[in-house]
């Protein structure tokens, strides 16, 4: 895919400042029914509620792929060798959150009969359709009490923000699959979301 590096290292200038960190952006379907896999935090963890990608720290000399692939298969128990890895976002989406995240996409066949859940961390799988995420209906701009904002997406009754919601944007304006929409329309994050 245009546009995604095949450099697999950590932008060293950040190492032991920031927490090192990579998810995957899983990618199912073809051009007619594109999907995007995303996940929803279990109660009693951090962040629960929130929707993210599945992802977590690095781990020991982990370049971001094998940091990405291992958390994705701890989470939603689907095997490395299932995925194609593409390569990565050039940017970084948080920076603010103390944490380096390398957003790491992959294809995968979507074929949830190859996915076990880790129910202490997932709640549940959400297998979006691009054109979903995509349709200007459901595009918002995310804002906090204290003045943080930025793009979001309401599908389904389901509130994508934050980093999350920063890469999947990026990710439309990447692969061209965005449409314009309307920047001025701003939502509250609701609670049970944050």
């Amino acid at each position: 895919m245009r546009g995604l590096s095949s450099t697999a290292t950590w932008d060293e200038r950040l190492v032991g400042k920031v927490r090192q960190a990579a998810v995957m952006v899983l990618i199912s379907g073809d051009e007619a029914d594109r999907r995007i896999l995303f996940t929803q935090r279990a109660q009693g963890i951090s962040q629960a509620g929130h929707v993210s990608f599945p992802g977590g720290g690095r781990e020991g000399e982990e370049n971001p792929e094998q940091t990405a692939l291992r958390e994705t298969q701890e989470e939603i128990g689907l095997d490395p060798d299932d995925i194609r890895v593409w390569g990565r976002l050039p940017a970084r989406m948080a920076s603010r959150l103390h944490v380096d995240p390398v957003a790491v996409v992959g294809q995968w066949s979507g074929d949830h009969r190859l996915l076990q859940p880790n129910t202490v961390e997932v709640e549940r799988i959400l297998d979006v359709p691009v054109k979903e995420l995509a349709n200007p209906a459901a595009r918002v701009t995310w804002e906090l009490s204290h003045g943080h904002s930025g793009p979001g997406f309401l599908v389904d009754g389901v509130f994508i923000w934050g980093m999350t919601a920063g890469i999947a944007d990026a990710l439309l304006e990447l692969c061209g699959w965005a449409q314009q929409w309307d920047h001025e329309r701003r939502v509250p994050v609701p609670p049970e979301f944050r």
